[in-house]
């Protein structure tokens, strides 16, 4: 019983690090990376799956469908994380640093836009079944 319990453990830490990993490769693969760059990009991986595990556990998801400072805390650093990640992962050696930059404040941008968009139509449709 014990050991089927640390099997399945081991597939919720490991797996979702495996298929990132997988992606990632790939995604740069098809970006024309070196080995070298693509190596570097394989490597942001477990620090982004580590710190969105600390950011679940320092700031939850609050309860409820409020629009208050915790959501938006909680938002910003899931924004702020990805957008790291996605930065690194979509780099290429002769990007500018505005247009790094530029990408890196846009995403952060969208994904508080559509955070906001999906509680709002999540708080109407709550609202219309009771």
């Amino acid at each position: 019983m014990a050991d089927q319990f640390f099997r399945e453990t081991r597939r919720l830490v490991f797996g979702p690090l495996v298929l990132l990993v997988a992606a990632t490769a790939v995604f740069s693969y098809f970006l024309g990376d070196a080995p070298n760059l693509l190596f570097l990009k394989l490597t942001a991986v477990p620090l982004y799956l580590l710190a969105g595990r600390a950011i679940s556990m320092l700031c939850p998801l609050p309860n409820g469908n409020q629009l208050n400072l915790v959501f938006w805390e909680r938002q910003f650093l899931d924004a702020l994380l990805l957008s790291c990640w996605l930065t690194i992962a979509i780099w290429q050696p002769d990007n500018s640093a505005v247009t790094v930059a530029r990408g890196f404040f846009l995403f952060i941008a969208l994904y508080l836009g559509l955070m906001f968009l999906l509680r709002v139509i999540f708080r109407a449709r709550k609202s219309q079944h009771g």
